[in-house]
């Protein structure tokens, strides 16, 4: 039988001796580290989404993402596109005949001819309101779509489920027409002379009849009128002659306008010059004078799409 070892266990009668772990500091530590620290973490989390765009724009990346289209309240989204934009407007033409009817859910326009240089046709408001048809005008065109003429069609008011002929003297012999809406916004710009009195004019004539319009720091200020008839053999040549001295005499009564008659052997002259900051125009029944301080633009504009030649 194997003889059991036993260790001997001693017990030394000496002090405990403390052993050292480790040393802590109490001294107090400057926050400048920490406070570097917290502004690097807020700029990386600002500014990563931007520096990773940068990055992946220098690398190509993200090329075939389709691009963000933001509405910002300037879109037109009117039927009838800015031309400016680039657009491509497609004005529906019908052809000059009496059997086209132009039918739409605001009016009809119908008998439609062309007699020589005399356009007539017919227009019915089928709104439940008055049609205005201030902003209302027909161009003309040839059968290979050559634009030839604009027409205004009038300053009428057509009350609801009403209807009226219309007849217009025109310059051109057109195959087609349309009927549009034509704004200030679509007149073409206007660029006035200005004389030494700081003036400028443009002047609008048709047959016997001449419109000199006056303008001001680009605004109409006075309308100067000249109607020259020479027609003394005219059987009703006295009859006019006596209607004009009478319209002058009530003409010169009004405030802001003057107006003179002078006859001689070979006709007579009839003028009207009219201060548009005094006169009311009204008073007038002209539609070829102006309110006071119109734009160049809308004089030109309108007078021509009456048949006048201006300059």
């Amino acid at each position: 039988m194997a003889k059991k070892v036993v260790n001997q266990v001693v017990i030394k009668d000496e002090e405990l001796t403390p052993t050292t772990l480790g040393v802590y500091s109490n001294k107090t530590k400057s926050p400048v580290g920490l406070v570097f620290l917290i502004f690097v973490f807020l700029g990386l989390a600002i500014f990563l989404p931007n520096i990773s765009s940068y990055i992946d724009k220098f690398t190509n990346k993200g090329d075939d993402t389709a691009p963000v289209v933001v509405d910002d309240g300037t879109t037109d989204k009117d039927d009838n596109p800015d031309p400016d934009d680039g657009q491509i407007i497609e004005i529906v033409k019908y052809k000059i005949a009496s059997d086209t009817i132009i039918d739409t859910d605001d009016y009809t326009i119908s008998n439609i001819a062309l007699n020589g240089n005399m356009l007539s046709l017919s227009i019915l408001n089928k709104k439940t309101d008055n049609l205005y048809l201030d902003d209302y005008y027909f161009e003309l065109y040839s059968d290979e779509n050559t634009f030839l003429e604009r027409v205004k069609v009038g300053e009428d008011t057509l009350s609801s489920n009403s209807s009226k002929n219309f007849t217009y003297i025109i310059n051109s012999t057109p195959t087609q027409l349309s009927f549009v809406v034509k704004t200030e916004d679509d007149y073409p710009a206007v660029n006035l002379k200005y004389d030494s009195n700081q003036e400028a004019k443009i002047s609008c004539s048709k047959g016997i009849e001449k419109y000199e319009y006056i303008f001001i720091n680009d605004v109409l200020v006075a309308v100067d009128y000249t109607l020259s008839a020479t027609n003394i053999n005219d059987p009703n040549y006295s009859t006019e002659l006596m209607q004009k001295q009478t319209q002058a005499n009530r003409l010169n009564s009004l405030e802001g306008i003057s107006s003179n008659l002078l006859s001689s052997a070979n006709g007579y002259s009839y003028t009207v010059s009219v201060d548009l900051s005094e006169a009311n125009i009204s008073e007038l029944n002209d539609r070829n004078y102006f309110r006071n301080k119109a734009s160049a633009k809308e004089v030109k504009f309108k007078s021509e799409a009456r048949g006048f030649t201006c300059n």
